[in-house]
C-alpha cells in the first residue's frame, strides 16, 4: 500500500512536520510505500529519516503581521488554496489512501483529494478537534473552564468558521482541478465528518489528555508521535560540558512555533530578557534558537549556551526544568523528559496546552507572551525548580507515558483503516464501511 501524508503547508514550523516524518516511519517499518508532502524549507529535514518527500512553497504570508482579522484571513486562504491543492494532487497521484494533518490546508484539501482518487481518507491531528463537552475547542484562546454547553459550542462555532473560510477556495479546487462537483453549503466538513464517525487518529498522550467519554469510538488517542535522535549525533563538547558542569541547566526552546509572540516583542528584546531572567533567577540555562539572529552569536556567555538547535530527546531529561511555548510536539518531548514546564503560550493551540500542563501540576503558572519579561521569567523558573511538587508530578507523568507507542500504534491504525477504504478493497467489490472513505 502506497500512503500519502500532507502536513501542514501554511506558515508551518518543523512542529508541524516532525510528528507525521515519525508516522511516515511508523508505517515504512510495517511495509509501506509512504510520500509526505511539506513545505520546500522542510524536505531535507524529511529525507535525512528515508522518507520520500515532495516540497510545496509555502504561502506568503502578509508582511506585517499574521493574518487575524476574518477578512485577512479568507484572503490569505483563498489566494494560495488552489497552488496548494494543485501540488498535492501531483505527488498523490497514485495513492492508496490519505493521511492529512490538522492544518485548514491540509485536512479540507485531503479529503477532496481521496475523493478524487476514490481512495480512503483518514485525519491524524495532534490536537484534540473532535466535538466534546469535556473542553473548549483547542483554538480557542482564551480556553473556556467548566461549561460544558460552552464547550460544545465553542467546537461547533470552530466547525462554522472553518466551512466559512475553506469552502469557497475549496469548490475552486474541487471544479478546476480535482474534477469534482462543488460541496455545498450544508455538506459537512471534515470536522462535522469526525463527529459523524470518520476515523482519526490523535497523536498526544492519554496520560494528559484522556479521550473524552463523548467522542466516537472511531477516535483513537494513541499517544505521541516522536522521532529518536539520528543515529550517530552528537553533541559538541563544548555543549556537553556546560551541560555537565554543575547543578542541571534550565532549557528555553521557545523555537519557530512561537514566532509570532517573538516578533511581537522584538528578538532583541527577547534575547536580552533571556540572559536577564537566568541572572536574576541565579540559573544557567541552554537555549534553543531556531536560527533567530543572537545579538552575542550562538555560543557561550556566563549563563546561557546558545544553540540553534538540539534533540529534544537528548537535551530536556538533562535539564532541571523546560521553558516552551506549548506547542502540541514540544509538550509531548517535554513529558517524555519527566521535568517541569514554564509555559510561555503565544497563539494556536499552545494556550489549550498551557492550561492541561498547569492543571496536572506539570506546570507553573502560564505566562503569556504578550506579559514576557525577565523578571516574570525568573521567578517561575524558580518556582519550578524550587518546588518538589512540578518534579514528582513531571516523573510521575513520564512513568505513565514509557509504556506508550504511538508511532507504532497509530500506524497499525492507519494500516487498518486505509486498507479498508484503499484502491484494492473497492476495486474488489468488497463492502466498505462509508466511514473510511474520502466521499464527502
Amino acid at each position: 500500500m502506497k500512503v500519502g501524508i500532507l502536513t501542514n503547508i501554511a506558515a508551518s514550523s518543523r512542529g508541524d512536520v516532525e510528528p507525521y516524518v515519525a508516522l511516515a516511519k511508523g508505517l515504512k517499518a510495517r511495509g509501506h510505500e509512504v510520500v509526505l508532502v511539506c513545505e520546500h524549507k522542510y524536505v531535507g529535514f524529511v529525507s535525512e529519516h528515508g522518507v520520500e518527500c515532495e516540497g510545496c512553497v509555502g504561502p506568503e504570508l502578509p508582511s506585517d503581521k499574521f493574518p487575524g482579522a476574518l477578512r485577512r484571513l479568507r484572503r490569505f486562504i483563498a489566494r494560495n488554496f488552489l497552488s496548494q491543492a494543485e501540488a498535492v494532487r501531483s505527488a498523490f497521484s497514485d495513492v492508496d489512501g490519505v493521511i492529512s494533518s490538522e492544518s485548514l490546508f491540509s485536512f479540507e484539501v485531503g479529503q477532496s483529494l481521496a475523493e478524487s482518487l476514490g481512495c480512503s481518507f483518514l485525519p491524524a491531528f495532534y490536537s484534540p478537534l473532535g466535538s466534546t463537552s469535556t473542553f473548549a475547542c483547542p483554538f480557542l484562546v482564551p480556553p473556556i473552564k467548566n461549561n460544558r454547553f460552552a464547550n460544545r459550542l465553542s467546537r461547533r462555532l470552530a466547525a462554522r468558521l472553518v466551512r466559512r473560510l475553506t469552502r469557497p477556495p475549496l469548490n475552486v479546487a474541487r471544479r478546476s482541478i480535482l474534477g469534482l462537483p462543488e460541496k455545498d453549503r450544508s455538506a459537512p466538513g471534515v470536522l462535522g465528518m469526525i463527529d459523524a464517525g470518520l476515523p482519526v487518529l490523535y497523536g498526544f498522550s492519554p496520560a494528559l489528555l484522556p479521550k473524552p467519554n463523548d467522542w466516537h469510538e472511531s477516535a483513537h488517542v494513541v499517544g505521541y508521535w516522536m522521532l529518536h535522535p539520528n543515529d550517530g549525533w552528537q553533541a559538541s563538547r563544548d555543549l556537553e560540558r556546560f551541560v555537565e558542569d554543575g547543578d542541571p541547566p534550565v532549557a528555553i526552546a521557545l523555537g519557530r512555533g512561537n514566532a509570532f509572540g517573538i516578533k511581537r516583542v522584538g528578538a532583541g528584546r527577547y534575547w536580552s530578557e533571556v540572559q536577564q531572567a537566568l541572572a536574576q533567577a541565579d540559573l544557567r540555562g541552554v537555549v534553543i534558537t531556531a536560527g533567530y539572529p543572537v545579538p552575542s552569536g550562538e555560543g557561550k556567555t556566563d549563563r546561557a549556551f546558545f544553540v540553534r538547535s538540539v534533540p529534544y530527546s537528548w537535551l530536556f531529561s538533562r535539564t532541571s526544568a523546560v521553558v516552551h511555548h506549548c506547542g502540541a510536539g514540544t509538550t509531548g518531548a517535554v513529558l517524555r523528559s519527566g521535568v517541569p514546564s514554564v509555559a510561555i503560550p503565544a497563539a494556536f493551540d499552545q494556550s489549550f496546552w498551557a492550561a492541561q500542563l498547569e492543571g496536572a501540576g506539570l506546570s507553573t503558572r502560564a505566562l503569556p507572551m504578550r506579559r514576557f519579561s525577565a523578571s516574570r521569567l525568573a521567578r517561575l523558573l524558580r518556582q519550578a525548580v524550587d518546588e518538589p511538587r512540578f518534579a514528582q508530578s513531571a516523573k510521575a507523568i513520564a512513568a505513565a507515558m514509557s509504556s506508550e507507542d504511538g508511532v507504532s500504534e497509530g500506524a497499525r491504525l492507519a494500516e487498518e483503516y486505509l486498507q479498508v477504504g484503499g484502491v484494492e478493497t473497492r476495486r474488489s467489490g468488497k463492502d466498505v464501511p462509508k466511514a473510511c472513505l474520502g466521499d464527502g
